[in-house]
């Protein structure tokens, strides 16, 4: 017969974790918990690097798109063309502008580049560029200027009777009181500043013009299109105007002469802008050299652009680790700030000078 003991039911032992089971299970929770602290971490990396990335790349995309654009129209005149395929030479326009040399409207020369070579601008600067505030930043970048048409284009409603009469164009919303146009046809292009706007009817009168004749009598066929001078180059961004922090800006003549403040700032945390011109040498409309702007023999010659962009990320730290230098145009960029930095490129035909 079996014994029991105390109240019959079998006594039981009550046992805990020994010193070393504690010490076990510490340490595994321990490299647990670092582990998914290491994984956050690394997720929150890649996750501000992908971000990082992904800005430098839309405000590539932007930049690249906005300066496309306006390269492209560089030089348009119009039916006319803006290449005399006879004389092999950007079409000449005439104008009765009273000032048709000053830098914002001197449209008979539709490209301008500089570079900062040797302490200087090659070549000099136009002193209404140099000046601007905050002003061209030439160990950053180029400065590039182009002479294009801006808005759309109106037909005359009616062929004008003489040089002197007021223009007759379809509608006049897309104008202003004194903004710069050109009137073209297939056979002649005028640049003049329109003195008022009255009844459908652009008057090109003095003394905002030397003459009100045209130096033709446009029909029907002709049409009306704004131009502007529009200048892109890097300075200190307003972000941190007093440091290191670098925007790409623009210029716009015709909006400035619409009260709206210049220049406009196009995107920040920009490097470098180079610009490269295609020069075409033997008249056959391709380039044979990409050269910088005091290189170029002669800007007439210059039939495609090519676009050098360096940007970087918005914050320090973003990369895991420094980086490399990195080479641009020639020049090194040093990237102990563990900032990523990417280089973004295109190039640019000027259609208006290979049509």
């Amino acid at each position: 017969m079996m014994r029991t003991h105390g109240s019959g039911r079998r006594s039981q032992r009550q046992r805990g974790f020994s010193l070393v089971e504690l010490m076990v299970a510490v340490t595994i929770g321990a490299m647990l918990v670092g582990a998914a602290l290491a994984a956050t971490l690394m997720s929150r990396q890649i996750g501000g690097v992908n971000s990082a990335v992904s800005m430098m790349q839309a405000n590539a995309r932007f930049a690249l798109a906005t300066l496309e654009r306006d390269l492209r129209m560089t030089g348009y005149r119009g039916c006319l063309g803006g290449w005399n395929r006879r004389a092999n030479q950007p079409t000449q326009v005439d104008t009765t502008l009273s000032n048709p040399t000053a830098y914002d409207r001197n449209y008979n020369v539709s490209l301008q580049g500089f570079e900062f070579r040797g302490g200087a601008w090659a070549p000099l600067l136009d002193a209404s560029i140099a000046g601007v505030a905050p002003p061209p930043l030439g160990n950053a970048g180029d400065v590039v200027t182009l002479r294009t048409a801006t808005g759309p284009e109106v037909p005359l409603s009616m062929a004008m009777v003489s040089q002197a009469v007021p223009v007759p164009v379809a509608t006049t919303a897309p104008f202003w009181d004194g903004q710069v146009v050109m009137i073209s046809d297939c056979v002649r292009a005028t640049t003049f500043e329109i003195s008022n706007i009255a009844a459908g009817q652009l008057l090109h009168t003095p003394p905002r013009n030397t003459t009100p004749l045209l130096g033709r009598t446009y029909g029907t066929d002709a049409s009306v299109v704004g131009m502007t001078t529009v200048t892109y180059f890097v300075g200190r961004s307003t972000l941190a105007p007093n440091g290191n922090e670098l925007s790409l800006w623009r210029i716009d003549s015709q909006r400035a002469a619409l009260g709206i403040a210049q220049p406009e700032e196009v995107i920040d945390n920009v490097e470098g802008f180079r610009v490269l011109y295609g020069e075409d040498l033997d008249a056959d409309q391709v380039p044979d050299r990409y050269v910088s702007a005091g290189d170029v023999t002669d800007m007439t010659n210059v039939v495609a652009v090519q676009l050098n962009l360096l940007l970087r990320s918005p914050n320090d730290g973003v990369a895991m680790a420094v980086g490399a230098p990195i080479t641009f145009n020639g020049s090194v960029t040093p990237a102990t700030d563990r900032r990523l930095r990417r280089a973004f490129s295109a190039t640019v035909t000027l259609r208006n000078r290979v049509l």
